[in-house]
């Protein structure tokens, strides 16, 4: 190999650099890289070729080359922002979100000003979970900059995380008036479908494809609000045209798959193919959300092998880009049992409100509590909430207790109870439009179950269920982002699933037996008639038809379930996992089955 004859003049390096972005952009990788390489060692060392090598290395996945120059370029130029930053995105782009703040925080601190440092930084922090944080310097770029839409659209982003969103939906129609965009307007249906005004939000996104008739990740969003409003056609449609537009987008082919029934043959199948054929040869494989639209739709058309390894890729990318503290979460599953004894029960509940108004559905993921609130939302008397956070944050704010974090509980007597029972009431009245109960239907609540009966005695708890293996098998297949992470790995899920079912154990024995009514998705699909009368005798509700034609109720649905809940109820989800038993062992091994 002959020797790199090295430029002698900064000018030399100057048309280096230019050669080097000419190859990139002409998607020559490995020749920019080159000729940033020696524009970086021509006197007198420009940053720019440091951070242009960096940048070039990470696109040809030479991860450890790209943190070399970076950080290089720290050691030369400690006094500028820019290496900072780009190690920082570097770290980002690794989903060492922590690592990422600590650079772009340095970066803050150092000229000259940058609003992307800004714009990364709240993205880190936010996937983080430091909301508080991110809000601040979100609030900080925008009193700044009052101006600058894209400053009250990442506060609008924060706001919608931070569940709230009549705040976030201010601020995504503050963006919306300074620069009107379609990328505001889907913030802002974003906020609605939310606030649960899933018409509100078709509306809005209607009104920018007609803005912007191009723009595919428009027709995705209106397509999702169609959905929730049992739009189905309609939804499948905007899709249809959103694979039109942009045929390459994994979220298009996810949120079809949710709505399509597949056959063999289908083209869009062909097509799905394809796309993860080419992207497995890319800097980070295949998109999650296309494994599970292969997933959904070889599930469809019985290619049960294919189907399986498509979930368990996607599980596993998943998996790699999110945390979960296994032994915490187990913890306060024991946590709660300790917490909530009979005698503590009859103590706590003393505090209770008398309000009837709450109708709690909880269990597990998957297990039929979309199809209960569905049958209960189809009568007079009853208003659905959906699945509303109010009583975790209530319980938080009293206590440090929530479905998340242990908390000091220290303060845990009548008074906490009652106070817990007034600050959810609070924001559950204005939701029932004058209707007699209205249902929450937050599974994760199964842990408050005890705290429930004490805050709200009169209320009324249905715990869905479901056979475990089942709902395993639809956790392991539904694609829940970073919400569960505990559904990325079959063990680890088997492990939950008994956790869970020790803690419904122990409800059931300290609870009156008037306080939660058990229904099983099973007998609900064997006998609909007889299952819906004991789900309204127990809420107090007198017999109506209607709750048997639950499919035809016209409501916003946004689960996982929003699909199923629109047809008249079937019986092929029951003993699914049969299909898929050969793979299942670590599933059954943690149950205990096995």
């Amino acid at each position: 190999m002959s020797e790199i004859q090295l430029p002698r003049s900064s000018q030399d390096a100057a048309a280096l650099l230019e050669e080097g972005l000419r190859c990139r952009t002409q998607g020559r990788l490995e020749e920019a890289l080159a000729a940033f390489t020696r524009a970086a060692q021509s006197p007198p060392w420009p940053l720019n070729a440091f951070l242009e090598a960096g940048v070039t290395a990470a696109m040809l996945d030479k991860t450890a080359a790209a943190a070399g120059w970076f950080r290089a370029g720290i050691e030369a130029w400690p006094e500028r922002n820019e290496p900072y930053y780009f190690e920082g995105v570097l770290l980002a782009n690794q989903n060492r979100h922590a690592d990422a703040v600590i650079r772009f925080s340095k970066a803050m601190s150092l000229p000259p000003p940058n609003v992307d440092v800004v714009r990364a930084l709240i993205f880190s922090l936010r996937r983080e979970k430091r909301l508080d944080e991110a809000e601040s310097f979100a609030k900080a770029w925008a009193e700044t900059f009052p101006d600058d839409a894209d400053a009250w659209a990442a506060l609008a982003h924060i706001l919608t995380e931070a569940g709230r969103l009549e705040d976030a939906l201010k601020a995504a129609r503050t963006a919306k008036a300074m620069a009107p965009s379609s990328d505001w307007s889907i913030l802002e249906a974003r906020a609605l479908l939310l606030l649960g005004r899933a018409d509100e939000a078709v509306q809005e996104l209607a009104h920018a494809r007609a803005q912007d008739p191009d723009n595919a990740a428009v027709y995705v969003h209106l397509a999702n609000a169609l959905k929730v409003t049992g739009q189905i056609d309609q939804a499948r449609a905007a899709l249809t045209r959103a694979v039109q537009l942009d045929p390459r987008d994994p979220d298009i082919y996810f949120s079809l798959a949710e709505i399509t029934r597949f056959a063999p043959g289908d083209p869009i199948l062909a097509v799905m193919d394809r796309l993860a054929a080419e992207a497995q040869h890319r800097p980070g494989g295949v998109p999650v959300k296309l494994h599970f639209a292969l997933g959904k739709a070889l599930d469809d058309i019985d290619e049960v092998d294919k189907a399986f390894h498509h979930f368990a890729e996607g599980n596993a990318a998943l998996a790699g880009r999110t945390s979960y503290n296994e032994s915490a979460t187990l913890a306060m599953f024991e946590r709660m049992q300790a917490l909530f004894s009979t005698e503590a029960i009859a103590e706590l509940s003393k505090g209770g409100s008398p309000s009837r108004l709450p109708i709690f559905i909880v269990g597990l993921p998957r297990s039929g509590t979309t199809l209960v609130e569905q049958i209960l939302a189809s009568h007079p008397d009853v208003k659905a909430a959906g699945e509303i956070l109010f009583l975790p944050r209530a319980a938080d704010a009293a206590l440090g207790l929530s479905t998340s974090t242990m908390g000091a509980t220290e303060g845990l007597d009548a008074a906490a109870m009652a106070k817990i029972a007034t600050a959810y009431l609070a924001r559950l009245q204005p939701m029932a439009g004058g209707k007699a109960r209205v249902t929450d239907k937050l599974p994760a609540n199964a842990m408050l179950a005890g705290a429930i009966h004490c805050a709200l005695p009169h209320a009324r708890i249905i715990h869905c269920r479901r056979d475990l293996m089942d709902v395993g098998l639809s956790c392991f297949m539904t694609l829940f982002g970073e919400r569960m992470p505990f559904t990325t790995d079959l063990a680890v899920l088997g492990r939950y699933l008994r956790a869970h079912e020790s803690l419904m154990t122990h409800w059931r024995a300290v609870l009156p037996p008037e306080a939660m009514l058990e229904v099983a998705y099973e007998a609900v699909v064997e006998d609909l008639e007889s299952q819906a009368r004991r789900i309204l005798l127990a809420c107090g509700l007198p017999w109506d038809d209607r709750c048997l034609n639950f499919h035809r109720t016209s409501r916003p649905v946004n689960t996982a379930s929003l699909a199923q809940v629109r047809e008249p109820l079937y019986g092929r989800s029951v003993g699914r996992w049969r299909r898929y038993e050969n793979f299942l062992k670590p599933l059954r091994q943690a149950l205990g089955t096995a």
